[in-house]
This record gives structure tokens, sequence and C-alpha cells, in this order.
């Protein structure tokens, strides 16, 4: 799958199943939200219960700042603190961003 993701509600928005259609689902569905008219993508994410990630992604998510605070900021916004939508979206969103430039083609995979 593919979408895009407000940094401001934290929240995914424009799904698509390739990068043509979540681009046009972006263009209606982000300025929606509140925060969305800067969304990040279209970007590629992994949907279910099984992801595989390589030790040096793990190891940079796990030690990010901007992934921390994305994660502070996305759960302080309910209480008890918890994530409510959109973490596999987000995680793509992480590997997006991340500073690994031959991740792009294994994370497009398509």
């Amino acid at each position: 799958l593919w979408c895009s993701y407000s940094l401001r509600n934290f929240q995914p928005c424009g799904y698509g199943f390739g990068p043509l259609q979540a681009a046009g689902a972006k263009k209606v569905e982000c300025p929606l939200l509140p925060g969305g008219g800067d969304a990040v993508g279209p970007y590629p994410y992994a949907a279910g219960l099984f992801w595989g990630m390589s030790y040096d992604l793990v190891k940079w998510i796990a030690g990010s700042r901007l992934v921390y605070d994305f994660w502070h900021n996305a759960s302080a916004r309910f209480e008890p603190p918890y994530w409510v939508k959109g973490e596999d979206s987000a995680f793509g969103f992480f590997a997006h961003i991340a500073p690994f430039p031959e991740l792009t083609p294994l994370h497009w995979g398509w």
C-alpha cells in the first residue's frame, strides 16, 4: 500500500494501491484534515502483521530523536497515552526519511 502522513495531525491520509492512486487520494483526502495540507508522501508501507526491517533501520528508528518526538506527541493526545491510528504507515514514513539511500529500492519493492 501507499499513503501520505499528516505530521500535524499524526494521521495517515491519501491511501492507494500504488503511487499514482495514492497521489490522487492525497490531493482529495489530506487537505480535509486541519493540518493535512502539508502531508508527507505518498510513500510505500507494509500493512499487516509481518514486517521485515534491517538491523540498521531498526537501530536508527530506536535511536532517532525525531521518531521519539513523533511517537511522544502522537501518543500524548489520549489518556492514557496511546497511538490511535496509522502506526504501520508511520513506520513506512520513518523508513522513507531514514538516512539510508540504499533502502529505497528495497522498500519500494514492487
